[in-house]
Order: structure tokens, then C-alpha cells, then sequence
């Protein structure tokens, strides 16, 4: 299997070849020649990153593209600094397979940014994942990007707990001149009227909003308040973000859908000011659940511009699911009306089965298979078939 995925390898990358070589000797010769050998410095390396690190061959290749090891000492130093660290075997594999030049670093220059994101505030068991999803937290200088970085963040989140968050969201957070890109857009949406605690949320969730040229913030911000969005509604943020991830022609492609699957403009309006992100689901997600909401379920595209979340819902997870229980619930006069069943979904699963399932259990104990799909319901499967909700 090796030799033929080599083969492949050489047919596909010609400048491969003398690693796939080397990987070959490592294979089938290793146990009796030293890979040490300075005519042999090809398979050093990838008798280092496999035998030592435990990389797979495959990614061994691939990490070996990057680096060239000379000799193991310098590795040696990286790989028991990492360990001291809290690194397991694990984070040093896939460290070395997302950043192998790690393993060229100096351990001088590499444990006092460790010790910085340590002494930071960063637990012991989140270091290593950061790191390993961030390798930028210890691929940058110290002084001139890692610690001005992680004090600006800091400065607005607060929390080391909020700063690691936002990293393994967003590494490159770290790559960037924070003060210089974010600062006057930060400034821009205080002067708004949005808070510090939204604003957070914003670096948290959505940082690029923040690192986006202010001119286009600011054209931004003017479109969000001429729909009738203020600073201080919780929604003025949701606003930004849809607005700021959709260009003007896409804007007007999702109107234009809507208005063909039966909404008028001022339902659309209505829909976007209740939840904004709304507007971001794919066309496909918004015609089916429209086609499912409407065609079985005979609600009207006012009820659902009402509850324009409904549409994020996943149908495989909530929707279906819990409408499988309203049916049956229904069937026993036990509840009523549109209303009630678009309340269903609004619950989170906890109390949703609590509320409409678990309470029944000694009445109607089929609910709960009913819940996870173990009873057959022609009804949710027949584009024709309505069910009266009125």
C-alpha cells in the first residue's frame, strides 16, 4: 500500500521525489542503516517526525515540504518545552502538522511567549488548545504583535476566558494591528449608541465587522438605522452583521425571493427588524422551509414574518421533530391553534420535552417515540396534505 501511494505521489508532485525516497528507506531499510547519517538527511527528518513526534507517514510528506531537520537537538528542546507546557502527544502532533517550522524555532524564543499566554490568564488545559488552533499565537514576536494583541483584547473582553474564546474563533486576530484596524470602528459604534457589552460580543462572534474599512462601517451603520434600528436595541448589532455580510445586489436577490414565495415588502421589513441574521439563510433553506411551513402546516407568510426565526431552525432537529408531538397533542385536544405550535419551537429542547413530552408520559407514551422519528406520519411527507393549525 505504501509503495503504491508513493507511486502516486510521484506521478502527481514531481519535486516529491527525493522525500518519497527518503520515506521509502525510512520503511523498508531503517532497522538496519542510521538515518542519521549525513547522506541520509532526507530521512532524518522524516524518521524524526514520524518515529518521534508520531506523525503519520502521510502527513510526515507533507510536514517535510516545509522543514528540513539537520539535526534532532534543537526538535528535542521544542518538543520537551511544549511538554512542560501541558502539551500532550496529540497537541505536539497536530501542532507540528498545521505549523512544522515550529520544530526550527528556538526554545529561547518560544517559552517566554508560552509563559506569557500562561501568565496572562490562560488555563493550563487551554494553552495547548489555543495554540495548537492558533498557531500565530506563537509564530509572531513577542514584543511587537503576541502581547499588544492579547492587552487590546483584553482591554474590551475583559476575561482571559473571553480573550480565548475569541482566539479559537478567530487566530487571526493575532496577525493583525488591532488598535490601528478596530479602534476607530469601536469608537464609531460607542458613539452609536452600542454598548461595551455588545461590542464585545461583536470581537467575540464577528470580528471582521470591526476590521472593515470605517467608511463602509459607517455606510453600514446608515442603512441599519434607516430601517429603524437604534443604537440601543439589542438587534442594532444582528442588523450590522446581516447588512455587512451580504453585498447590495444579494440584498436584493433575498427581497426579490421572498416577494416570490408570497411576502410583500413590508412583511420582509417586519421579518428583518425581529431577527435580523434571518436574511443570511441560504435560498434553499428559506424555500424549503417556506414549502413546509406553508403547504403542510397552512401558515402564512405573516405568521412567519411575525417568527422570522423559524426559517434558522434546522427542520431535521427541531422542526419536524416537534411538530410529530403537536400532532399528536393535537389529535388529543390537548393543545390548540397556530399560535401554540409556533410557541413549540421556540423552547430549547430541554424544556420542550419537559413541557410537551415528559408531562405525558403516563397518558400518551408514544410521544417520545413520536419525538425521535420511530412513528411513521404520512402527513409530514405528503407535499399535499395540510394540517388545519387554525
Amino acid at each position: 500500500m505504501l509503495a503504491l501511494f508513493c507511486r502516486r505521489r510521484l506521478r502527481t508532485s514531481c519535486r516529491d521525489s527525493r522525500t518519497l525516497l527518503s520515506l521509502l528507506h525510512y520503511q523498508f531499510f531503517n532497522p538496519f542503516s542510521s538515518v542519521a547519517s549525513s547522506r541520509l538527511q532526507p530521512s532524518l527528518t522524516l524518521d524524526y517526525l514520524i518515529g518521534s513526534c508520531g506523525l503519520s507517514p502521510e502527513k510526515a510528506l507533507e510536514a517535510s515540504n516545509s522543514i528540513k531537520l539537520e539535526d534532532t537537538s534543537g526538535p528535542d528542546s521544542i518538543v520537551q518545552c511544549l511538554k512542560n507546557y501541558g502539551f500532550t502527544q496529540t497537541h505536539i502532533q497536530r501542532l507540528i502538522s498545521s505549523w512544522p517550522r515550529v520544530l526550527s524555532a528556538k526554545e529561547a524564543t518560544l517559552q517566554p511567549k508560552l509563559q506569557f499566554i500562561r501568565d496572562f490568564g490562560v488555563s493550563a488545559s487551554d494553552l495547548p488548545d489555543l495554540v495548537v488552533q492558533n498557531p500565530y499565537s506563537i509564530s509572531r514576536c513577542l514584543k511587537t504583535q503576541v502581547v499588544p494583541s492579547f492587552q487590546f483584547l483584553k482591554g474590551f473582553l475583559h476575561a482571559p476566558e473571553n480573550v480565548v474564546k475569541a482566539l479559537k474563533r478567530s487566530g487571526w486576530l493575532l496577525t493583525s494591528d488591532l488598535e490601528k484596524k478596530m479602534l476607530p470602528n469601536i469608537n464609531l459604534m460607542t458613539e452609536r449608541g452600542i454598548t461595551a457589552s455588545r461590542i464585545a460580543l461583536v470581537i467575540m462572534t464577528q470580528p471582521r465587522i470591526l476590521t472593515q474599512r470605517i467608511e463602509t462601517l459607517e455606510e453600514t451603520i446608515r442603512r441599519v438605522e434607516e430601517l429603524g434600528f437604534k443604537g440601543g436595541s439589542p438587534f442594532f448589532v444582528l442588523a450590522i452583521h446581516a447588512i455587512s455580510s451580504m453585498s447590495k445586489s444579494t440584498w436584493n436577490t433575498k427581497f426579490e425571493l421572498f416577494k416570490s414565495l408570497g411576502w410583500s415588502e413590508e412583511q420582509i421589513l417586519v421579518g428583518f427588524r425581529r431577527m435580523p441574521v434571518f436574511l443570511t439563510c441560504s435560498e434553499k433553506k428559506i424555500k424549503r422551509g417556506m414549502d413546509y411551513f406553508i403547504n403542510q402546516l397552512n401558515l402564512t407568510p405573516e405568521d412567519i414574518s411575525k417568527n422570522p426565526k423559524l426559517l434558522m431552525h434546522s427542520m431535521e432537529k427541531r422542526i419536524v421533530p416537534r411538530c410529530r408531538v403537536w400532532r399528536i397533542l393535537r389529535s388529543q385536544d390537548i393543545v390548540k391553534g397556530k399560535e401554540e405550535l409556533i410557541r413549540m419551537w421556540h423552547f430549547s429542547d430541554e424544556d420542550f420535552l419537559k413541557r410537551y413530552v415528559h408531562r405525558y408520559d403516563n397518558e400518551i407514551p408514544h410521544l417520545i417515540k413520536a419525538f425521535k422519528g420511530e412513528l411513521e406520519f404520512t402527513w409530514l411527507t405528503s407535499s399535499k396534505a395540510k394540517v388545519e393549525v387554525c
